[in-house]
């Protein structure tokens, strides 16, 4: 039936001969069917085994096996496989399939990849640019808002008291100056980490005299606000960078002064294992508890403004938060409403022999209301500015000298000597406030009495050479320049 042989062709003791001559006849193998029939037939005389597959004319595949037998003859077996071959073909089809979708959408996801990369290069080129947009105007903005607190302290110090009504203007467009600083301040620290370029430089600091001068710092505006400020003594010291810990602190502790309305603010520092916790508690409203995750999300707002009326730009929060993730500190908020709140930052403790940055602590007098009678040289290549830094000295008494390029100082000895210098650092002509102060220092009195002014955010954005001279940040507040003309005064009477 295989075969299909004639009923009389399969016979006991018929030849092999016929039947191999059958088969090839049927069309199972091209060629000459004598040499292939004595081919085979030499095969089972020599008794070599033989294993082979083959196709049938009508469609079905054989496995076919020779093998001699021990007392001699010849057994050829044939089994039928064509399931067998079913099957593999569906497999080779199934896995050429299989391949073919696999390259497809490898190529798929290739392409994906590659808009997905050129949308990546979209995005950081927009964001470069969003960054270096930021950047600079609001470096420009705050040239202007600079002069404008200039001026408004001038005028403060012209108006009558009596006269309450120009003050209480005044008052309000101070702090609408105020709030459009605290917005553009913000901007420029957020410019700064998206950059990417922004890195820690850890040091060891003593935290007994960093908190002491934040303390130091925020104190006039707490007493104005009826709040008072206790600072719990340590002797821990941290691992850390000294500008970013004291960007995040002052963000806490300026938040707990403006926002709480009646109390104190506790600071203290905390021994935890390897790590100093730094925590800064208040007694104002507090946070509901769902307000917490959005804490720290940019221009993320709970009230509109503060306890004297500035309205925050939502952003001190989010960049303490990435300043922290830069030094590898950890930020944790715990918060009672109606009661208070209290913010702490985590950071690796360290040795307090290995101190390597001095923290000077700033020392703030009392306000005096007699002239300064100061000789005060300003340098800035502003002219709107220089107007309103003369202004404003002018009217605490001052002797006011202006500078707006290297020609105007070159002049300079002839004004004899020099009790102050106040210098922008951002200055045209190839120089800046640095190089003023240090071309100027030997014709001042005392050769710490100079303030540097920047747009940047601390002092380490700037220099580290010189220590002696004092860092103020745009717009200035003219009561911290005023402050430090009382201390430069104090000293050349001492």
């Amino acid at each position: 039936q295989l075969f299909d042989y004639p009923h009389k062709l399969v016979q006991v003791g018929q030849p092999i001969a016929p039947l191999i001559a059958h088969n090839l006849n049927k069309g199972w193998i091209d060629g000459d069917l004598i040499e292939q029939a004595d081919k085979r037939i030499a095969h089972m005389r020599s008794g070599r085994v033989h294993n082979y597959e083959r196709r049938i004319p009508n469609g079905r595949h054989l496995r076919i096996s020779g093998n001699p037998m021990p007392g001699g003859g010849y057994v050829t077996t044939f089994i039928d496989i064509t399931k067998d071959k079913i099957r593999e073909k569906q497999l080779l089809n199934a896995n050429d399939n299989l391949e073919s979708r696999v390259k497809s959408r490898t190529q798929a996801l290739e392409k994906m990849a590659a808009d997905l990369d050129e949308a990546r290069l979209e995005a950081e080129g927009a964001n470069i640019s969003k960054t270096r947009f930021l950047a600079a105007a609001s470096h420009d903005l705050l040239q202007p808002l600079n002069a404008a607190r200039l001026f408004l302290g001038a005028l403060k110090e012209e108006t009558e008291p009596k006269n309450s009504h120009r003050q209480d203007l005044i008052a309000k467009t101070e702090k609408a100056v105020q709030s459009a600083d605290e917005l553009l301040k913000g901007l420029l620290d957020i410019s700064r980490l998206d950059h990417g370029k922004v890195t820690a430089n850890p040091v060891t600091l003593p935290l007994g005299p960093l908190l002491e001068d934040l303390v130091d710092e925020a104190t006039p505006m707490a007493k104005r606000a009826g709040l008072e400020i206790v600072l719990v003594p340590t002797q821990l010291s941290v691992r850390a960078d000294a500008g970013f810990l004291q960007s995040i602190l002052r963000n806490f502790i300026s938040n707990a002064r403006r926002y709480t309305v009646k109390g104190r603010i506790l600071i203290g520092a905390r021994r935890r294992g390897d790590q100093a916790r730094i925590e800064i508690w208040d007694t104002g409203p507090g946070i509901a508890k769902d307000k917490l995750p959005g804490l720290f999300k940019e221009f993320e707002r709970l009230n509109d403004v503060d306890n004297i009326g500035i309205r925050g730009a939502g952003l001190g929060l989010s960049i303490a938060r990435r300043l922290a993730d830069i030094i590898g500190g950890q930020i944790e908020v715990k918060s009672w409403p109606g009661l208070g709140s209290v913010f702490a930052l985590s950071c690796p403790l360290a040795r307090a022999d290995r101190v390597s940055f001095p923290i000077k602590t700033s020392l703030r007098e009392t306000i005096s209301h007699r002239p300064l009678n100061l000789r005060v040289l300003c340098v800035d290549d502003e002219a709107i500015i220089l107007q309103g830094m003369q202004s404003l000295l002018e009217g605490w008494g001052c002797d006011v000298l202006l500078a707006q390029s290297p020609d105007d100082l070159q002049d300079i000895a002839d004004y004899g000597d020099i009790d102050v210098v106040i210098a922008d650092y951002d200055l045209k002509h190839k120089q800046t406030g640095l190089d003023v102060i240090g071309t100027v220092r030997q014709h001042l009195k005392q050769a710490d009495n100079a303030i540097l002014i920047s747009a940047k955010s601390t002092r380490q954005e700037v220099w580290f050479q010189d220590e002696t001279a004092h860092f103020l940040k745009k717009p200035v507040d003219p009561q911290a320049i005023k402050d430090f003309l009382l201390q430069c005064q104090a000293r050349l009477l001492n």
